[in-house]
């Protein structure tokens, strides 16, 4: 069977959060439509053998399609997500991040759109949560227009959104940027024709002390000057272009 959606996910040092990722995408994803490709980004801990771990356990009950790809070094996210893009399998491309989770109808909600294929970017929400992941008890959405990229309604997170790989398939993440996902959506929608924002609530974003994006957001100066430079670097990038 082809391979509709490949969802790439770096993992790094985040062992005691893997168990609710795992299980998330078990329940989330667990279709042989779909392939998970986790990247081990040279783990200093054990999080990529939980992940391993938790594969083999439940190896009678999953039937996406697994790929853990191991780094030779450690080359940051942007370079995992890279690595992962070169080798998947999928129609359209998705991404999470190690520490957060996906709704239990994450599959259930955006097949009908990978399936039809009518759309190179499909959008959809997320809710914030630091302890225990939501119970989700309603799964019902409504079709929304595009945010076209407007972060007041979607962000510029590319876990947000689902791409088709024809429009991504040359589109690689700057390596050493912060929000290098700035860069990559800014690209992606500047090369789609068509996209749509569903209302669903598909991915869980963990809140917590020490991740990535909590130390990028320390101070509103700092958050400024990293936006700025992301954006710059991509308005340079078009320059290169034309």
């Amino acid at each position: 069977m082809s391979i509709a959606l490949s969802l790439i996910c770096p993992v790094y040092k985040v062992a005691e959060f893997i168990p609710d990722l795992m299980n998330s995408l078990l329940a989330g994803v667990n279709n042989s439509s779909v392939e998970v490709i986790f990247v081990d980004d040279c783990c200093p801990d054990n999080s990529i053998a939980i992940c391993e771990q938790f594969l083999n356990d439940h190896k009678g009950n999953i039937l996406f399609k697994v790929v853990v790809l191991k780094q030779a070094i450690n080359q940051g996210q942007a370079v995992a997500r890279n690595t992962a893009l070169t080798i998947s399998k999928g129609e359209y491309i998705g991404f999470i991040d190690s520490d957060d989770a996906i709704a239990p109808h994450y599959w259930k909600t955006v097949s009908k759109y990978v399936e039809q294929a009518d759309n190179d970017i499909i959008e959809f929400g997320f809710a914030e949560f630091a302890q225990n992941v939501p119970v989700v008890t309603d799964t019902s959405g409504d079709e929304l227009r595009s945010s076209q990229l407007n972060p007041f309604y979607s962000g510029f997170f590319v876990w947000t959104r689902l791409y088709n790989k024809a429009v991504v398939e040359k589109l690689s993440f700057p390596a050493g940027m912060i929000y290098e996902d700035i860069y990559f959506n800014i690209h992606a929608f500047a090369k789609s024709k068509t996209s749509i924002r569903l209302s669903n609530t598909l991915v869980f974003y963990r809140k917590r002390e020490g991740s990535t994006t909590n130390g990028r957001t320390s101070s509103y100066s700092s958050l400024l000057q990293n936006m700025t430079t992301a954006i710059d670097t991509t308005i340079s990038s078009f320059k290169q272009q034309d």
